[in-house]
């Protein structure tokens, strides 16, 4: 049975017929530059190391720095309401920096922008009503 979660998502889907798909895309694309942007950078590497991947988990890692996009962000696929997105940076510190262990994001990164996402559903759905 499903839960209220993807009861509300269900719902939200029907609503929003084809444009569904273009709000999911542009949500998934704001909440990856804001994890950019939030993420602290001392080498650059915890930045460099978010990855996004749908319907699966992806455990890579990299050693380049530097980066100002989730890696793979452009693989959202067309039909992106009917799946399951990630965003995720496996480096072995990530959790610690997501507790508040620097100075540069004293209260996380994924929280913050999880508080946010509300918002960034609604204003990505009046975006694609215009």
């Amino acid at each position: 049975m499903p839960g209220p979660f993807e009861m509300a998502l269900r719902q939200f889907a029907e609503r929003a017929g084809d444009n569904a798909d273009k709000v999911v895309r542009q949500v998934v694309l704001e909440i990856g530059s804001r994890l950019i942007y939030r993420s602290p950078v001392d080498t650059g590497r915890f930045r460099a190391n978010w990855f996004y991947s749908f319907n699966a988990l992806n455990h890579a890692s990299t050693e380049a720095t530097g980066a100002t996009a989730v890696n793979d962000i452009d693989q959202v696929p067309g039909r992106a309401a009917m799946g399951v997105h990630y965003i995720q940076n496996n480096l072995p510190y990530a959790m610690a920096l997501e507790r508040g262990h620097s100075p540069q994001a004293p209260g996380g990164l994924v929280g913050i922008t999880v508080a946010e996402f509300d918002g960034i559903v609604d204003r990505a759905a009046a975006e694609v009503q215009r």
